[in-house]
């Protein structure tokens, strides 16, 4: 069962109140209804222009979370940062989303069950983004010049990774809480637009909210299937585009070509079932018919072939079926 849930609208709609406050240090937290699941969600405002949200849950059933019909505020941006942990035992957390959009873009997201998910959610006024990096670069101009919708995603960084792993465990109460959580959200802030900067410099199309969506639901199809290779032809139809308009939109939006993301996805899933599974297991599951092919694409993507990226992992237990 799948329940659509609007929870997350929830947590934006206090965020921008807390925005609007001004009030550095208001925060506050709610547990998530039993009926949906366990955990809760901390919101923080770190000082004047942003507010952090906590979200640390875990659902009993997927959950469909849609976007709001709130006012947009074009001169605030939103960024998402998410780990997952499976129930599997011996599953590690692993980073699933890393989104920067402005505040009229609004996408669907789904969010499974009886997976341990701990989400970083910000809201940054651009006026006190323009403060953090000084001078500006070119991107980052154009980024708070931005009038129409933007959307960024990435499949993230060790560094984005580790900062978050920090921002995990639980803590006590502190007077110094805003300061801590101000310094680890630059530190985000920071790796993530590092990357994006380093994106090819090349002229993107003006987004419609619409597109971002759509563009979404393409990644999302890849995404289900890491095992078949994804059809440029078929998904351009499914998302009523021309194939050399959504390969555009995608590189711009993703940050590489359809294929190149799956790639990479497929490579990041690799590691992810090498701390279970045996390396054929892996690449039989992936869709691999070959796995001299397999261990060449894993050693260009990581560094180092999948049987020795196992021997380095720390207590790993393979499932042998």
């Amino acid at each position: 069962m799948v329940i659509v849930s609007e929870q997350a609208v929830t947590d934006f709609q206090r965020m921008a109140e807390l925005l609007a406050s001004g009030v550095p240090g208001a925060s506050t937290t709610y547990a998530l209804p039993p009926a949906l699941g366990t955990g809760q969600v901390t919101l923080v405002a770190a000082g004047p222009g942003l507010v952090i949200a906590l979200r640390h849950l875990r659902y009993l059933q997927e959950q469909v979370l849609q976007p709001g019909s709130a006012q947009a505020e074009t001169e605030v941006l939103l960024l998402s940062f998410q780990l997952r942990k499976p129930a599997a035992e011996g599953a590690a957390w692993h980073l699933a989303t890393v989104l920067l959009t402005s505040d009229d873009v609004g996408i669907t997201t789904r969010l499974p069950a009886h997976t341990e998910l701990f989400t970083v959610n910000l809201a940054i006024h651009k006026s006190l983004l323009a403060t953090w990096f000084t001078p500006a670069t070119d991107w980052l101009r154009t980024l708070l010049a931005a009038r129409t919708p933007v959307a960024y995603d990435t499949l993230g960084t060790p560094d984005l990774l580790r900062v978050l792993l920090e921002l995990v465990p639980p803590r006590p109460v502190q007077l110094w809480d805003s300061f801590f959580y101000r310094f680890k959200v630059q530190e985000l802030v920071y790796y993530l637009f590092r990357e994006l900067a380093q994106r090819a410099a090349t002229p993107g199309y003006s987004l419609r909210a619409a597109d971002v969506e759509t563009l979404f639901q393409v990644r999302d199809q890849v995404l289900a299937a890491l095992a078949t290779p994804p059809s440029l032809s078929q998904l351009a139809r499914s998302a009523g585009m021309h194939e050399g308009k959504l390969n555009a939109l995608f590189r711009q939006i993703f940050g590489a070509s359809l294929f190149q993301y799956y790639q990479a996805a497929r490579m990041a899933e690799a590691k992810r079932g090498l701390a279970r599974f045996s390396v054929s297991e892996v690449g039989f599951q992936l869709g691999f018919t070959n796995l001299s092919h397999f261990t060449r694409l894993f050693a260009r993507h990581h560094g180092l072939n999948p049987k020795a990226y196992q021997a380095q992992l720390p207590q790993r237990e393979l499932d042998k079926g």
